[in-house]
């Protein structure tokens, strides 16, 4: 029974090898097939003239399981398949084939002397050696292996080799054995299951286990019963997401409850929302816009979305942006994050970069968004914290709360400009300890800082900010908009800071004198702005 290969017309040079089991297969299957008009997501149906069985999905696509072995790596029997007339079947538009089930088998072919592992969407992980193999799936893991016809190699795609054992395939069910639990590994994490009754409602059997020492990332969450992100025979082949968006940004706001939340905090989410795109457009000199029109997301009464910090008090945890991705699309580019709970902030806002390919800007280029639910449009996480501190009573309270936004996004891309001077790398520019800020000796106003510096004509400057009718409400400089992307460095005109007569001193009026910087001293030392992609 598992040597037969399903009819499929496209495949006609197998037909005769394997038309001595059709009958067979057909014959088996006839006390099992039920008919039914009645057809749904995940059903299993065939034509009456032919033993060929499909997978139908959401989209009323049938997809060809190519062989037997394909088939028993989703399903241990052939009950519930749905006989349809041929007129009826034809209908349902061929898709792509099936492929093995990922996690379980390891894949070989005739005529190649290599082994795969299959992770989900039918991608090909080829493995370094043997020894590899044998460290990640035991002694015995040959018995694992599956042949397949080399008229299906091109049903798969081929991702990274594995060279260690560390490396596991996503897809398989592992048992962890310093804490003798099960979990499911996706995306570089293991997520446990909650016990032995949600391992077999995704169709895993204890065969298909996998026992390794191997400590990985956990989430919190479990799996409690049948997820269609493990058990879907149709699932698409994952592929990097990331890219170097930088004129036209998505983004998510979410809401995270400990227990419940009042209607005025959506309302002022709204707000904040809804004026975000004004303000973001206005601050880049409409050289960028952010699309704020996905609805808000509230994640309440859930303990995985949350941790005990030092201080004693329930944080948002983590598990927050895998949760979100669990019922969310990959395509934003950035999630702003608050809460309704935490008390006393040691700080007004955090960003958390993910994926940058942003090169020339001093971010350090990123690719962890996969550990998050993102294969990589998710450049960051701006966590805003507690939403009651942001003030929306009064015009300049709106822009200063929008202001913090804009703020901790542009963390991804500014704000770390450094130079060679007299031979030695400058840091005047940035704000210590961090260097993550601009310094509030620099002559200009920005989002992340800096103060700005009007010549008094006597050798002494006073502070921009005080002299701005609305000093929340500050737009993106022309070096930070370089670092965007969105000027080139050709235009960039030299950039001044302040260096006092007394070091250190704060004041609205300083004494000092102002020292130039180009555009040239910071590239050679940075390199060009350029995506990696």
């Amino acid at each position: 029974m598992e040597n037969f290969l399903f009819y499929v017309g496209c495949y006609i040079l197998y037909m005769n090898k394997y038309l001595r089991f059709f009958l067979l297969f057909f014959i088996i299957l006839g006390g099992a097939l039920i008919a039914s008009p009645v057809l749904a997501l995940g059903e299993l149906i065939k034509s009456d003239i032919s033993p060929a069985v499909y997978y139908l999905d959401g989209a009323n696509v049938r997809h060809l399981f190519p062989t037997g072995p394909v088939y028993k790596t989703w399903y241990q029997d052939y009950s519930g398949i749905k006989v349809l007339s041929n007129e009826d079947i034809s209908q349902y538009p061929l898709g792509k084939n099936v492929t093995v089930r990922s996690g379980l088998n390891i894949v070989t072919f005739a005529t190649d002397p290599n082994f795969y592992a299959v992770e989900p969407g039918g991608v090909f992980r080829r493995f370094e050696d043997e020894e590899v193999i044998a460290e990640i799936y035991g002694a015995d893991w040959l018995k694992r292996v599956i042949e397949l016809p080399e008229g299906f190699f091109d049903d798969y795609v081929m991702g990274e080799k594995i060279k260690y054992n560390h490396d596991l395939p996503d897809g398989i069910v592992y048992k962890l054995v310093s804490d003798g639990k099960y979990y499911y590994k996706n995306n570089g994490l293991i997520q446990p299951f909650k016990n032995w009754q949600s391992i077999v409602a995704n169709n895993f059997k204890m065969s298909d286990v996998v026992y390794n020492s191997v400590e990985l990332n956990k989430r919190k969450k479990e799996i409690t019963g049948l997820d269609s992100n493990i058990f879907n025979p149709v699932a698409k082949p994952k592929v990097s997401t990331a890219d170097c968006e930088n004129k036209k940004f998505k983004v998510a706001f979410v809401l995270i409850t400990k227990d419940t939340y009042q209607p005025k905090e959506i309302d002022k989410l709204n707000l904040l929302k809804n004026r975000l795109e004004t303000n973001f457009k206005w601050a880049t000199n409409e050289l960028a816009e952010i699309d704020v029109s996905f609805p808000i997301v509230i994640l309440s009464d859930n303990q995985d979305l949350f941790f005990t910090d030092t201080d004693g008090q329930l944080k948002p945890d983590n598990e927050v942006i895998n949760i979100f991705y669990d019922q969310n699309q990959d395509i934003f580019d950035f999630i702003i994050l608050y809460n309704n709970f935490v008390l006393n902030e040691t700080v007004m806002a955090n960003y958390l970069t993910l994926t940058n390919d942003f090169a020339g800007t001093g971010n350090a280029i990123m690719h962890s968004a996969y550990n998050f639910g993102s294969q990589g449009k998710l450049k960051g996480v701006a966590n805003m914290g507690n939403l009651e501190k942001y003030n929306i009573d009064i015009e300049t309270e709106i822009n200063r709360s929008i202001n913090y936004i804009i703020h901790e996004l542009l963390h991804h891309f500014s704000g770390r400009a450094i130079f060679e001077n007299d031979g030695e790398i400058s840091y005047a520019l940035l704000d210590k300890p961090n260097r993550i800020h601009w310094n509030m000796y620099v002559d200009f106003v920005s989002p992340l800082g800096g103060n700005g510096w009007q010549d008094n004509g006597d050798s002494t400057f006073t502070n921009k900010i005080t002299l701005m009718a609305d000093s929340a409400k500050k737009p993106l400089t022309d070096l930070d908009l370089y670092f965007m992307g969105l000027l080139p460095k050709q235009v960039i005109d030299p950039i001044y800071y302040l260096a006092p007569d007394e070091a250190g001193i704060i004041g609205n009026v300083i004494a000092g004198e102002l020292k130039e910087v180009t555009i040239d001293q910071i590239v050679d030392v940075m390199g060009n702005w350029r995506c990696r992609i």
